[in-house]
């Protein structure tokens, strides 16, 4: 498959229109910072976990290290993608309205505030799996530099909700990532946000930030088919599932890991 995700859209021509928007605002002597904030499934995650218990013998019950799982073709070989299902699974908890990992697991984006977390979903298939890599090479080529005024936002898109963002330390992540960008260039930063990295940037903004910190570290806020009024996506994953073009992963396994997602909540209608 051309694509890991069916529902990452094609980036080549947003790279093309908010390259040239946010290039038209830059100082051309002095880039301004550009964070991209990617939509539902397009971050790259990595885990390590001690369980108590697993699918099957052959499971691993300890990872000391952090290694990736989203995505990883050898976590989706038949039986062993079990294993997968349980680590990525989210837990949500109704009393405190909260959404986490299964006992024991931990879990985060990968090279947050680099650009490997969204360029391509799995770096073995690079090609195959590219989300942002057609806007980031656009960017790049006219000058823009990785950790310098070209930033990746990537985030825990499982257990992302309006309600624990700020509890669970991402918008605090994302500001100082701002505040870094614009510190180092003495510019303020352009926010991307594509689909529900739309609403992320939104509510991390609206919700979590001041008018006087917006005037000072925010130039602008692109958002990307930010889905604000909901996706029917998002309830087609919930009740039936979706093929991802993920080989091994089936509409089943998306249906039950979606279910369970403060991602997948957020996006209904």
């Amino acid at each position: 498959a051309k694509q890991v995700l069916a529902g990452v859209v094609e980036m080549r021509l947003f790279g093309l229109l908010v390259a040239t928007f946010v290039l038209g605002a830059a100082v051309a002597a002095s880039l301004e910072p550009v964070i991209i904030v990617p939509g539902l499934s397009a971050s790259v995650l990595e885990t390590r976990y001690h369980k108590k218990t697993v699918p099957h013998v052959f499971c691993d019950k300890n990872v000391d290290n952090w290694k990736r799982i989203w995505v990883r073709a050898t976590e989706m070989a038949p039986e062993i993608i079990d294993c997968f299902l349980q680590t990525m699974g989210p837990v949500y908890d109704g009393s405190s309205n909260t959404y986490s990992n299964c006992e024991g697991v931990q879990m985060q984006p990968h090279d947050f505030g680099g650009l490997e977390g969204i360029y391509s979903l799995d770096p073995d298939l690079r090609e195959k799996t590219e989300v942002y890599g057609p806007l980031i090479d656009y960017f790049v080529k006219r000058g823009y530099k990785a950790g310098e005024t070209l930033y990746g936002a990537p985030y825990d898109w499982r257990v992302t909700a309006p309600d624990v963002n700020a509890k669970n330390g991402m918008y605090a992540a994302l500001q100082t990532l701002v505040e870094q960008a614009v510190n180092r260039t003495g510019q303020p930063a352009h926010l991307i946000g594509h689909s529900l990295g739309s609403p992320f940037v939104h509510m991390f903004l609206a919700t979590y930030t001041t008018q006087a910190w917006r005037d000072r570290y925010v130039g602008s806020f692109i958002s990307l088919a930010g889905p604000f009024g909901g996706s029917t996506m998002a309830t087609e994953y919930t009740l039936c599932g979706m093929d991802w073009r993920v080989p091994g992963l089936s509409k089943s396994h998306i249906r039950d890991l979606m279910r369970n997602m403060g991602s997948a909540a957020w996006m209904m209608p």
